[in-house]
């Protein structure tokens, strides 16, 4: 049985490897303590998670990352599990989603930029 504690450790030291790499650095010059994590378990029809394509036809739950920026001015972050999912900018929509701890796949991200 894996323990969700350090599932969650884990998926957040790989995350705070890459979500350097995603800021747009000719915005701002943002840092991690610039945005508010959001965390929640999602569940999702496949082992893919949000992200589509080949996966095990069996329901899967995973944490997502939603990484908000309240002091800069960068994009949302998402990330199922450890993977980067997509950015979005900051928006009522995504907010809800967030609420409802309920992000769209990857193909369906497009709603949040409307």
């Amino acid at each position: 049985m894996s323990n969700k504690i350090i599932n969650t450790v884990r998926d957040l030291l790989l995350i705070e490897r890459d979500l350097a790499y995603r800021f747009d650095y000719e915005k701002d010059n943002p840092s991690y303590d610039d945005f508010e994590i959001c965390m929640f378990e999602q569940v999702w029809p496949s082992t893919a998670l949000g992200f589509g394509g080949i996966g095990g036809q069996a329901i899967t739950t995973a944490m997502t990352y939603v990484f908000i920026p309240v002091s800069c001015k960068q994009d949302c972050f998402i990330y199922f599990g450890s993977d980067f999912a997509y950015h979005v900018p900051y928006g009522d929509k995504l907010l809800e989603d967030v609420k409802a701890h309920s992000m769209e796949s990857v193909m369906r991200s497009g709603k949040y930029r409307q």
